[in-house]
């Protein structure tokens, strides 16, 4: 992975190299290759990887929900998508200093993998919203939203 050597790494997946990691995504050679998706894409064997590469047709369907004026229409074409893929790309395509509403709906979404919940926690620095006094929470427009959400998110996966 470290090397990008796909020819290596294509020979190892036909050797069948064991790909899941005892310590979880996180800890996964696809999880160290992600920011490459192409190869995070060749080790979609992994127990809890998500496909990186979009198709054209599904790129459209995130940009639509990533440029949406509206929170609340930007929510509901998140709760009427059926693919952990396309929501782990809109989270991760988000705009944080943005509405929680949306990440909220992601965060609630049946469809949305343990890896897009913890790249929900370092992207939303959870631990900073939960560690916040509620008076200071409370004096953001939307403190109270991202407060729910770090909340949510401590109960869905293990915040450090």
């Amino acid at each position: 992975m470290k090397f990008k050597q796909l020819e290596a790494i294509q020979l190892l997946i036909e050797y069948g190299v064991k790909l899941d990691s005892p310590q979880g995504i996180q800890a996964s050679a696809w999880n160290a290759a992600r920011r490459d998706p192409a190869i995070a894409d060749m080790l979609l064997g992994t127990k809890g990887s998500v496909r990186l590469q979009l198709t054209e047709e599904e790129q459209a369907v995130v940009d639509e929900i990533l440029y949406e004026e509206s929170s609340a229409k930007a929510a509901a074409k998140i709760r009427g998508l059926d693919s952990a893929v396309l929501l782990h790309a809109v989270v991760n395509g988000y705009n944080w200093d943005d509405s929680p509403e949306p990440m909220l709906a992601a965060c609630e979404h049946p469809a949305c993998a343990e890896i897009t919940l913890l790249d929900m926690v370092d992207l939303l620095d959870a631990d900073y919203w939960l560690e916040m006094e509620e008076d200071e929470v409370n004096r953001s427009e939307d403190g109270p939203g991202y407060r729910r959400l770090a909340e949510l998110l401590r109960v869905q996966c293990p915040i450090s």
